[in-house]
């Protein structure tokens, strides 16, 4: 079975063929001047137009860390002016050249050649990708971040910190300040208040969330009862994206209250 193709694979494909159809609806024109086949033209370059855009901006989110996103922005706002400035330049010299027609040809013919070459240095793009997956996947099984949408999960999963604790271990100490959140990836923990045992949580739960969103100190102690893995979410992180959302901020509290009502029947 083939595998399955990933985001940046599927959009880097969608990119190559939107710039292709760019301009062949152009040399279309060339070739059957009438009026019918130039309305359609027009259409498929601008729906081709919208799809490299949203295509182009998606794959510079998911390969460009943040911090250099802005100047890469600018660097494209860039070169898109002066290939604009050239294009206006070069036009009315070709078509004086070779004539209307063939400076359509010519023109439909460019962008896709340039599409094949980009579609084959783009190739390396998955490996390039600043998502991290695993990140990703963990924090899509916890139900408060079900509702966010892609870009917030895309930025908590840059967030999250791997972290491990043994058997034994204490992940939070009651009465401590709440400074990170934990999604479980696998083990087994232990929730007390005290002494007394509220809860276990396993693979695809969360703890934390009390201390972060009630601002108060930690409410239970939470001990690893085997080997377990986890993702940590510092509090500005965590409380930004959930806060964030009204849907998760709701699921968020509603969690909360259920969890405060458990603690103190």
């Amino acid at each position: 079975m083939a595998a399955a193709r990933l985001p940046e694979q599927r959009m880097t494909a969608t990119f190559a063929v939107a710039l292709a159809w760019w301009s062949l609806p152009i040399a279309l024109v060339a070739l059957a001047p009438v009026p019918t086949v130039a309305v359609g033209a027009i259409a498929v370059v601008g729906l081709s137009n919208a799809v490299l855009d949203v295509a182009g901006y998606t794959l510079l989110q998911r390969t460009i860390p943040s911090p250099e996103r802005v100047a890469v922005l600018g660097v494209v706002e860039g070169v898109v002016g002066i290939g604009v400035a050239t294009g206006s330049f070069l036009s009315p010299i070709l078509i004086g050249e070779v004539g209307l027609r063939s400076a359509l040809v010519v023109t439909g013919a460019t962008l896709p050649v340039v599409a094949a070459v980009i579609w084959f240095l783009l190739a390396r793009v998955p490996a390039l990708s600043v998502v991290p997956r695993e990140q990703l996947a963990s924090l899509r099984m916890v139900p408060v971040f079900s509702p966010l949408p892609l870009g917030s999960l895309e930025e908590l999963a840059r967030a999250a910190m791997p972290m491990s604790f043994a058997t034994g271990d204490v992940l939070m100490r009651e009465g401590e300040p709440g400074d990170r959140y934990l999604v479980l990836t696998d083990g087994l923990v232990e929730v007390l208040q005290g002494d007394r045992p509220l809860r276990r949580c396993g693979a695809g739960d969360g703890v934390g969330e009390i201390a972060l969103l009630r601002r108060v100190a930690r409410t239970a102690t939470v001990r690893a009862l085997a080997p377990t893995r986890a993702y940590a979410l510092d509090a500005n992180a965590f409380v930004s994206a959930v806060t964030g959302h009204s849907l998760a901020a709701a699921m968020a509290e509603a969690l909360v209250d259920e969890r405060l009502e458990r603690a103190h029947p």
